[in-house]
């Protein structure tokens, strides 16, 4: 999928078979629209209308809700983070530092 939008790298974002597409107002909300369309549509994929959400100015995705004015994390990943144990294993680092790296954009000097 995002070898096919491609051309649409500027205003969507793919995620595996999620597609999200941003826009600062409705009119060239509607371009991005129809240019995803064409773009899907000239490939032969189909898009299933009941998963659809169209013109949303806040939306859930990937564990963060999103609008316009900010990305926030939300509180029950965070507070399953906060409730991993102490890692003690080599592995067990991996999987608590696997966890946050997915928040890093929330964590200050995450990578020190």
């Amino acid at each position: 999928m995002s070898t096919v939008l491609q051309s649409c790298r500027q205003f969507c974002r793919v995620y595996l078979d999620d597609i999200i597409i941003f826009s600062r107002i409705v009119e060239e909300h509607l371009d991005h629209l129809q240019k995803v369309l064409e773009c899907v549509n000239r490939n032969n994929l189909k898009l299933d209308p009941l998963k659809c959400s169209i013109a949303q100015s806040k939306i859930n995705y990937l564990g963060h809700t999103i609008t316009a004015s900010a990305i926030i994390p939300w509180n029950d990943k965070i507070n399953a983070i906060l409730k991993l144990k102490e890692p003690r294993t080599l592995k067990q680092a991996n999987h608590f530092i696997g966890a946050l790296s997915w928040y890093r954009k929330f964590i200050p000097r995450f990578a020190e």
